[in-house]
């Protein structure tokens, strides 16, 4: 799992840079793989994955710093200054990192990724977001765009826009196609060759597009870095629209450019992903059009790229469904309508209560309702919001005012392992619940995920040694669901395992699966360790798990989630 997962407002809205900056993420995570994930590792190898995040990290920072002095951006320097500290720390650390015992160097590499993710950070969001400011304002055409636009009479985007919106005006054709595509990984082509021969490339294909795409009522267009695009009228039912993507694709195919490189000959070739949208069927505003044509080409890279998509509604609710999340989420944070609520968990064999389960919930007040964390969990763990949700949901967690009610009551609380920077963060919070332990005799009971026991097996055993030592209970969660084998089960050894939900309604339908969580539950008794099954959603299903002798219950048949001043009310009040 990444050290440092790509965020999308890091983005400054330069193709290139931003493809820059995504590759040194990638080089910090590679140089953390190979410390943390790998047992046995030489100090060469070590080297001279430091050493190639040091090369692309100068390489950065020349291309960058021609980049804004062509554009005559008046904080060069500052910029300049910023990359040399940087430089000079990396120099440092090398020096040091040379220097070091085999035996020492995971300790030393560890204690300096925070410094390479402060600095990138910071770095993007202060100073390179200045440029994308800067640049609103001045022209970002590159020579290669330049000599398109005056040689071969390609469109600009504005201009392709421009010309969409008289084709419309005039009406003389019934449909209108707008294709858009751009080049699979091109970073690729400009890290390996450089941006010179990056431009060359554009340009070359630029030329070979405009020599075998030659049509009346089609013209070409050159978007930003490496994106094209073709408008075209169409009288003959979609034929010459699918016929013109067929030659896109057929064109390309045949391209490649010729490079001689240190005497030697190589060839360079690639393929596109393209998008389609049709006017009037997809729409009768230019800027919607485009926009719509953006998601086409988002759908068809998700899809595998090399292919085409045109666009479909459904595409567009399902953006407009992310957006509808991400507004949700800025405000619930913003605003702090993020919630602990908690789901009760029953003993199986006397129907009581033992405690619960704490679970997330964000107050939307558009709807006025609490929205679960079903309804947006994908998004936030794809965009980064689920930590900060969490930070504010323990907040308010710790801060309860009324933590003496849950004395010898148990709370489970749900933390998932997918980088060193989430161990960490786990590691700082369980020194907060460690207080509520001591102070109020909570039972608390942390609940790591079956993949987290899996892919980051000795963080894992760090946790559980710690929460060892200050009497706080584990238990592994999803377990069933088919991440991990009982092996794992007898290296941790948990105080619970929670039965995955799917798995036990799976068992009520399937003899097979029944046999199976039965011998889970044997295994589990004989371990001493206590079973908790997830979504008991009806009688039958908790008969079925009674005379399977599973220890406790969780699910909706028994109880809903509810906030804390529910539960306590409705529980824990005698």
């Amino acid at each position: 799992m990444p050290y440092i997962d790509w965020d999308h407002t890091w983005e400054i809205g330069i193709e290139s840079i931003d493809n820059q900056h995504k590759m040194l993420v990638n080089l910090i995570n590679k140089l953390y793989e190979n410390i943390v994930f790998k047992p046995e590792i030489s100090k060469d190898e070590l080297l001279y994955t430091f050493q190639e995040l040091y090369d692309y990290a100068q390489y950065h920072f020349e291309t960058e710093e021609a980049f804004i002095k062509a554009h005559a951006y008046p904080k060069l320097e500052l910029h300049k200054k910023s990359h040399q500290t940087f430089v000079k720390k990396l120099d440092e650390l090398y020096q040091k990192f040379e220097g070091e015992n085999q035996e020492n160097l995971k300790e030393l590499v560890l204690s300096i990724f925070n410094f390479l993710k402060n600095w990138l950070f910071s770095h993007i969001i202060t100073l390179d977001k200045e440029i994308e400011v800067y640049l609103k304002e001045v022209s970002t055409e590159t020579p290669v765009e330049v000599n398109l636009y005056k040689l071969y009479g390609f469109l600009s985007k504005n201009e392709s826009l421009e010309k969409l919106d008289q084709l419309i005006k005039r009406g003389e054709a019934k449909t209108i196609s707008f294709i858009l595509f751009d080049i699979d990984d091109f970073y690729l082509i400009n890290l390996r060759y450089g941006f010179d021969v990056g431009d060359l490339v554009l340009e070359d294909f630029a030329k070979h597009l405009y020599k075998n795409l030659k049509e009346d009522q089609l013209w070409l267009a050159k978007f930003e870095g490496d994106r094209f695009g073709i408008l075209l009228t169409d009288e003959q039912n979609f034929l010459k629209t699918f016929s013109t993507i067929k030659k896109v694709f057929q064109v390309t195919e045949n391209y490649q450019f010729t490079l001689i490189k240190n005497q030697k000959v190589e060839i360079i070739r690639f393929n596109i992903s393209l998008g389609l949208v049709v006017y009037p069927k997809h729409g009768k505003d230019p800027k919607d059009l485009l926009i719509k044509a953006e998601i086409a080409i988002k759908k068809a890279k998700e899809e595998g790229k090399n292919r085409w998509v045109m666009f479909s509604e459904e595409y567009y609710v399902e953006i407009k469904k992310l957006d509808r999340i991400k507004n949700l989420l800025d405000e619930a944070l913003e605003k702090e309508l993020v919630f602990p609520f908690i789901q009760p968990i029953f003993s199986a064999k006397t129907q009581k209560i033992i405690g619960g389960e704490v679970l997330l919930r964000v107050f939307c007040e558009e709807e006025k309702r609490f929205i679960s964390a079903g309804e947006f969990i994908k998004f936030a763990l794809k965009s980064n919001y689920l930590d900060r949700l969490e930070e504010v949901m323990f907040k308010k967690l710790k801060d309860y005012l009324k933590f003496y009610k849950f004395k010898n009551y148990m709370i489970f609380i749900n933390r998932s392992i997918t980088s060193f920077e989430k161990f960490e963060r786990l590691i700082y919070e369980m020194e907060q619940w460690i207080d509520l332990v001591q102070k109020f005799k909570v039972k608390l009971v942390l609940e790591v995920t079956e993949a987290s026991l899996i892919d980051f097996i000795d963080l894992v055993f760090f946790i559980k040694e710690k929460a060892k030592q200050n009497n706080i209970l584990l238990a592994i969660d999803d377990f069933g669901a088919g991440h991990a084998s009982f092996g794992y089960l007898l290296k941790f050894k948990p105080d619970f395992i929670k039965i995955d939900g799917d798995f036990v309604k799976a068992s009520f339908h399937s003899e097979d699966n029944l046999k199976v969580l039965k011998g889970i539950i044997r295994l589990a008794r004989d371990l001493k360790i206590k079973t908790i099954a997830e979504f008991v959603e009806n009688k039958e299903i908790m008969d079925m798990l009674v005379r399977a002798k599973v220890d406790y219950l969780q699910g909706y048949y028994l109880a809903k989630p509810m906030s804390i001043e529910d539960f306590v009310k409705s529980y824990l009040t005698k």
